[in-house]
This record gives structure tokens, C-alpha cells and sequence, in this order.
């Protein structure tokens, strides 16, 4: 994109997301995400929040995330501050903090 000139074509494609949410919102939604897997459950869980606060009942809403470290976990207090609202319940795993290793697939099966 660099070596572009001002006003030159570039050709693009836009995919359709695969994640469907349930229509109606007090239907639970269970998500894992590891690293920069995390995006689409942010939109997701940001939805809810915003259907949360205006009065809709919403599903349970569970978040199973895993990194090496926390320190790479972004959107880190935001999601902690959903989970304080009542609207999230998250279960992390971080592989590199202790001794033992803990992965997502670990925190599922707890």
C-alpha cells in the first residue's frame, strides 16, 4: 500500500462473519477466544451489554480466554467491567503465569 499513488485502484473482498447470535437475547452464548481471538466476542459481548442496558433480558454470557501472559490480554478492563455489570462470566487461562500450564480447554472442562 505504500508505493500507491494518491486515487490508485486496489482490489478488496469483505467475508461474511460466520457468527450467528441467537435472535432472541436471553438465550445463552458461550465463547472462547485465545489471544487476538478475541475481537468478534467483544462485539458480541458488547452487544449484549447494550441490550442489558436497556432493559432486555439477556442470556447468560460466558467468556473462556486464554493467553501466555495476562499483560496481553486486551480490552482487559472492559471485559472486567461487563462481568461487574452481571452481564459476563469470564474464565481465563494464562500458560505462562505459573508452573503448570493452563490452557482454555482446561477452564472448559472445570
Amino acid at each position: 500500500m505504500q508505493q500507491q499513488k494518491p486515487g490508485a485502484q486496489i482490489m478488496c473482498a469483505v467475508r461474511s462473519s460466520a457468527i450467528v447470535l441467537p435472535k432472541e437475547p436471553e438465550k445463552p452464548v458461550i465463547m472462547a477466544g485465545m489471544g487476538t481471538g478475541l475481537a468478534p466476542w467483544r462485539a458480541v459481548t458488547q452487544e449484549r451489554v447494550m441490550q442489558a442496558r436497556q432493559g432486555l433480558k439477556v442470556g447468560k454470557c460466558m467468556l473462556f480466554f486464554g493467553a501466555r501472559y495476562k499483560q496481553e490480554w486486551l480490552y482487559r478492563e472492559e471485559f472486567e467491567s461487563y462481568e461487574k455489570e452481571g452481564v459476563l462470566q469470564m474464565h481465563t487461562a494464562f500458560s505462562r503465569e505459573q508452573a503448570r500450564k493452563i490452557y482454555v480447554q482446561h477452564r472448559i472442562v472445570e
